[in-house]
Order: C-alpha cells, then structure tokens, then sequence
C-alpha cells in the first residue's frame, strides 16, 4: 500500500489518503481502473485489509482495481468535533466579511453549485462557500480525481447523518441506474 497527502486543509492539517491494490507505474496507473472512497471509520480499512486473500470476490476485486481511501476529508471540522462542537459539519476557514466560521464542505462542490439545499449566508450550516471548489478539502478532491482519470466510483461514507450517499443530492430527478444504486447502498448499510 502507498500512503500520501492529496491536499490539506486551512490548518494545515493532512487530508490523508491510503492506495490498497497493486502500485503502477505512473503510465500504467493513469488508464488503470480506480475506486475511490471517502471514509471516516478506520474499522472499514481494516475489514478491507483483513478480508484480502481470505475472501475470493473480494481478493478479485483488489487485484483488477486500485482503491484510494480518504480517512477523514475535513480534518479541521473533524478536530472542531473531538474539541468543542460534535455536531460541526463545516471546514474551519474564514469567510471575509463575515464573523462565521466554515463552509459546508458537501455544499462547496462544482455540481449544483448554490441550488437547492445549499445556503448564501456564511452563518448556515449548508453555507456553499463564496464559489464553487473554494475550500482546500474540496479542490484536493477535484485535483486528485482531474489527475486520476478512470474513476469507476465514488463512494461517500457520512458519519454526520450516518448516511451512505450517491449523486445527485441537489436533484430530485431520480439517475439512470437508481434502482442498482439503491440496491446497493441498502444492502451496504445492512452489511
């Protein structure tokens, strides 16, 4: 496994990320098939670690693609919780002109930017930041998954709400493949 800091955060602090699959060289690695998923438990790393050549399907699935796992991605919000707020869902950065704290790192991406759910006013908790991408948690994403390519899923674990997600939030519309995607993420939170 390759272990390496993607970004950070306002802090300073390490956005950390663990490759688990087999370690390409970079030509090989550019068109090589990535799951990408951001986690907040330790305990889904370790399952991953453990079950790899002790269960076939899953030994299978390693072997064929690279699994790139964010243990935290707000660490400064993350710290916030363990020290003052459990609640806190925002990063920790100053807005100018504001004595708020934070932007809603879930709200701040370049996908429905500012629609519905996301909040103009920096006192929110659904604040979306002054532009899309402006936090550092999130343009680490985006710059790790434009430099990546070949991204087959993206998969994010919230302990806030203890949810597990699938695009698009903003929408009401339901996706192509709806049905597979509920299937799924029931039979995950079950698992």
């Amino acid at each position: 496994s390759l272990t390496f800091p993607p970004g950070g955060s306002m802090r300073g602090l390490l956005v950390l990320s663990v490759l688990l699959g087999a370690v390409f060289g970079k030509e090989d690695f550019v068109g090589h098939q990535v799951l990408r998923i951001s986690v907040a438990d330790e305990a889904q790393v370790q399952k991953i670690t453990q079950d790899y050549g002790q269960d076939a399907a899953f030994t299978a699935i390693l072997d064929t693609l690279d699994i790139f796992l964010e243990i935290v991605t707000n660490p400064d919000g993350f710290a916030f919780t363990h020290s003052t707020n459990r609640m806190w869902r925002k990063t920790r950065s100053h807005t100018a002109g504001s004595l708020c704290i934070g932007v809603d790192p879930n709200r701040n991406w370049d996908a429905g930017f500012g629609l519905s759910g996301a909040s103009s006013n920096p006192c929110s908790e659904t604040y979306h930041g002054k532009f899309a991408n402006s936090e550092v948690e999130v343009k680490s994403i985006v710059d790790f998954v434009k430099d990546h390519g070949n991204i087959k899923a993206f998969i994010s674990i919230h302990s806030y709400s203890q949810l597990l997600m699938y695009p698009y939030g903003y929408k009401t519309e339901p996706v192509p493949d709806q049905d597979e995607l509920d299937q799924l993420s029931k039979a995950a939170v079950t698992a």
